[in-house]
């Protein structure tokens, strides 16, 4: 259904920073976590990023 689709990114859960993050700490399920905020990372990503290191700084909250 069209109205679906266009409300998708409100239900759809986003990968975020649990805790602080700095550049080259390594994504873990320590420090990421899910929230129903839009963001720019899918949480079905989440194994794609595990254990890969981080580029840049989060704080907690932030999208990944």
């Amino acid at each position: 259904c069209a109205a679906e689709l266009k409300q998708r990114h409100l239900i759809r859960q986003s990968l975020v920073a649990a805790s602080d993050i700095n550049p080259g700490d390594a994504f873990s399920d320590s420090n990421l976590t899910t929230t129903r905020t839009p963001g720019n990372l899918s949480a079905m990503d989440y194994w794609d990023v595990s254990g890969t290191q981080s580029t840049k700084s989060y704080v907690a909250g932030d999208p990944i």
